[in-house]
């Protein structure tokens, strides 16, 4: 009698174990954008604070985008500064990489320095992009325990 006990237990675990390696992935990627979809206004204001304010503009166009790719355990940020001067030109890769001053059409003979600010932003972000990973894992380890103590 007590190995018949014994067998539905292990019968039940398995399962669980099932039930839990089929739910499993789709959990882990709904908290997974979840926890990225709250990290776009800190990404942003992270932009914002290492951006060069001459106008403002630039600082003001800075917009941040996630693209969730495949199954959804992988995904991308992407920030975007349209920022135009009076030409139209996009002018934030000018910045980045540093330019010829032109003032009035002329050519000053002066240089602008590159200023790789998108650099020190993506140092920034990556501990909260950690952070969010940690926190991703620690719910899907929860979501986990749940099925597996489930009845």
């Amino acid at each position: 009698m007590r190995a018949i006990a014994d067998r539905s237990g292990v019968d039940r675990l398995s399962r669980k174990l099932t039930k839990a390696a089929d739910e499993m992935p789709r959990r882990a990627a709904t908290l997974f954008r979840a926890g990225l979809y709250t990290l776009i206004p800190d990404v942003e204001a992270v932009y914002k604070a290492v951006t060069p304010v001459l106008t403002g503009n630039l600082e003001r166009s800075t917009t941040a985008s996630i693209t969730i790719i495949g199954d959804g355990l992988e995904a991308e940020i992407a920030v975007d500064q349209p920022a135009q001067n009076e030409r139209g030109d996009q002018y934030a890769r000018f910045l980045i990489q540093g330019h010829r001053i032109v003032a009035w059409g002329h050519d000053t003979g002066r240089y602008q320095p590159p200023n790789p600010y998108p650099d020190q932003a993506r140092i920034m972000v990556a501990p909260m992009l950690q952070r969010a990973m940690k926190r991703t894992g620690e719910e899907t380890m929860i979501a986990l325990t749940t099925i597996l103590h489930e009845p």
